[in-house]
């Protein structure tokens, strides 16, 4: 089995291209969708052309197409909550020093 990507690019756009042995397969995408998330979703048409009457929905969000990508953006929104949860634990710590500062003054 012979397998070639390629992307082409043209701003905002790019082509996303997949040839398996004499089979091409191609999306236009955003520059913003992942290139993998493409790929990824290339090659389940290639294997199951049928999945092509529900991917105009499907396929708008990532998440939905590639599990890796979900992963990442499980991650990414977690760290987005670590450091939230950091800047109030700083807050909290400042304020607690503030209050012990006034205790000792008075």
């Amino acid at each position: 089995m012979h397998d070639h990507r390629k992307i082409f690019e043209y701003s905002p756009w790019q082509l996303v291209c997949h040839r398996v042995d004499e089979n091409n397969v191609m999306m236009v995408t955003d520059n913003d969708y992942p290139t993998s998330v493409s790929f990824e979703l290339l090659q389940k048409v290639h294997e199951s052309p049928e999945i092509m009457k529900n991917v105009l929905s499907d396929c708008q969000d990532p998440r939905i197409v590639s599990n890796m990508y979900r992963v990442r953006a499980q991650i990414d929104e977690t760290l987005v909550i670590l450091h939230e949860n950091i800047e109030k634990i700083i807050k909290r710590g400042s304020d607690i020093d503030e209050l012990v500062q006034c205790c000792i003054i008075q």
